[in-house]
């Protein structure tokens, strides 16, 4: 049996290091696969909470919302706050859209019927939309229209 040199051992030794450390790699790419995926689902639950959110915080918003589902008289203020909240869901909805384009969210998680629910029990959702959408992604808007403002 022939002896190894140091050269040869020392080879070895790295191609070792080397396989570990590729291993090593894997473990953790995975591992902060996990942690991004936690994040994102952490992050999509702020924001599909936030403007709801906003309705349990402000009374004063969540009276204005109950008027404005009744159809009474607001004055412009108090449009504008409708308004604003009308914004801030289809702004939130747009990230949801956004991030099940890149795959971060199964496509089966949206529904188009929920959407659609959410969309008419907001007071003021049509004209909102028609103010708003030109700011949104040509995507976005072209699934919003099709599938929960105008369905066929």
């Amino acid at each position: 049996m022939k002896k190894l040199d140091l050269g040869q051992a020392i080879g070895i030794l790295a191609n070792v290091g080397v396989i570990a450390g590729i291993v090593f790699l894997g473990f953790e790419l995975r591992q902060n696969n996990e942690q991004l995926a936690a994040q994102s689902r952490a992050e999509r639950l702020a924001v599909r909470t936030d403007w709801i959110n906003a309705l349990y915080r402000d009374a004063q918003l969540a009276e204005l919302v109950i008027r404005a589902r009744r159809n009474e008289e607001l004055t412009e203020a108090e449009e504008f706050r409708i308004e604003n909240l009308g914004q801030r869901m289809f702004a939130a909805l747009e990230y949801v859209y956004g991030e099940v384009q890149r795959g971060m969210i199964d496509e089966n998680a949206v529904s188009a019927e929920a959407w659609r629910g959410g969309f008419l029990d907001l007071p003021r959702s049509k004209e909102t939309w028609d103010r708003v959408k030109n700011g949104l992604s040509p995507d976005f808007v072209r699934w919003m229209d099709e599938n929960v403002v105008n369905p066929r």
